[in-house]
Parts: C-alpha cells; sequence; structure tokens
C-alpha cells in the first residue's frame, strides 16, 4: 500500500529514507539515558515510582553540571551518525 502510493502522482513529492530498526549509537537520548544508570543512579533501590521520580530529577540537575560528559554523548552521537551515512 505505501509502495503503491509512492509510485503514485501524490506519492512522488515524497522521498521514503531507510533507517534502521535499532540504532542506540544514533540515538542522543539512548547516550544520556545510559549515563544516567551506569553513573547517577548506579546502586539505588528504589521503594515506589514516586522516590524514582525525586531521584531522577536529582540525576538529572547533577547531569546538568557534567557538560563534558553530555558533550561526549553529542560527540558520540554525532560521530555514529556521520559513519553510518558514509556506508
Amino acid at each position: 500500500m505505501i509502495k503503491q502510493f509512492l509510485r503514485s502522482k501524490e506519492g512522488k513529492r515524497l522521498h521514503l529514507e531507510r533507517l534502521p530498526g535499532y540504532a542506540p549509537d544514533l540515538n542522543l537520548q539512548e547516550q544520556v539515558w545510559n549515563l544516567l544508570k551506569r553513573r547517577e543512579l548506579k546502586n539505588l533501590c528504589f521503594r515506589d515510582l514516586a522516590h524514582l521520580g525525586q531521584e531522577l530529577v536529582r540525576a538529572k540537575e547533577r547531569l546538568r553540571h557534567r557538560r563534558e560528559s553530555l558533550q561526549r554523548c553529542f560527540t558520540h552521537a554525532l560521530g555514529a551518525e556521520e559513519k553510518e551515512v558514509q556506508r
């Protein structure tokens, strides 16, 4: 159905971009989440979801002051994206 639409007159104005099914290296959010869980939330046990929410807010605030770490996440994600484009 999608291929048929893309071949139609209306579909000619669209460009279909193929993306990998799962590519955490290309996803900046995955990089930041990995940093949060491996560094900021490491070795914590949460009483309930409210406690988890409180600790996530605290971890986010601490992470704001780790510019180098966040910059590495951006650099890693952008570097992986460039490699994917070169393939």
